[in-house]
């Protein structure tokens, strides 16, 4: 079993990054079956990273635990309220723009069982916020820190466009419905089987998959 070791009290143990990306800061330890089935919108190849392994950030297909729509539940959610998969998923996941594209369906089923942090998503801005308080006449900045923001504010001036330019509307805030995601860490591309991602936007396509259509 992947992380067969793993326990409640390690989730205090992890960066405050992966904390603070669950509802409330808190997550418990569950345990997912041999052939259990994720998904995720990403725009990034389900690939080993640098650190060998790949992204730990999935939600369940099928209904799990506290999350009773599971991937094909959210189809229907973004169906009801005359969306894409792409923007009802940005929204209930809390995936700031200047993050990730989210332009692919991406589902994998694990090859052996796994233990997993779960909780439910933290709302988040819409895109990554600039701290312009730092900017003094009185006290510079140094060219590493103005270069960085300046840079932030273009990627997210630019996201904005983007989906503005698609006819896309995102809130300020991102989240704060029921949704629950999985943190699975040490997982590799030999742990699960892959399944061919379908364009996030394409509602036929996915209403074939989800045997909605």
């Amino acid at each position: 079993m992947i992380n067969g070791s793993l326990q409640n009290s390690d989730f205090s143990k992890e960066p405050a990054y992966i904390q603070e990306a669950f509802l409330n800061g808190r997550a418990r330890v569950v345990s997912l079956k041999s052939g259990t089935k994720l998904f995720k919108l990403s725009s990034y190849t389900v690939q080993e990273g640098r650190n060998g392994f790949l992204s730990p950030w999935w939600s369940a297909v099928d209904p799990f635990e506290e999350d009773k729509l599971g991937a094909r539940g959210r189809y229907l959610e973004a169906k009801a309220n005359s969306v894409s998969m792409r923007e009802m998923v940005r929204f209930a996941s809390a995936i700031r723009i200047d993050w990730n594209d989210i332009e692919e369906y991406q589902e994998i089923a694990l090859q052996d069982g796994a233990k997993a942090y779960w909780g439910g998503f933290a709302p988040q801005p819409a895109a990554t916020k600039v701290d312009t308080s730092k900017f003094s006449l009185d006290s510079p900045m140094s060219v590493k820190d103005m270069n960085a923001m300046v840079g932030q504010m273009v990627t997210n001036a630019t996201k904005r466009k983007r989906l503005k330019d698609m006819g896309v509307y995102v809130p300020d805030t991102l989240g704060g419905i029921e949704a629950w995601q999985l943190y699975i860490p040490n997982l590799k591309l030999a742990d699960v089987k892959v399944v061919p991602s379908i364009p996030s936007h394409d509602m036929a396509a996915l209403g074939l998959h989800f045997s909605v259509i």
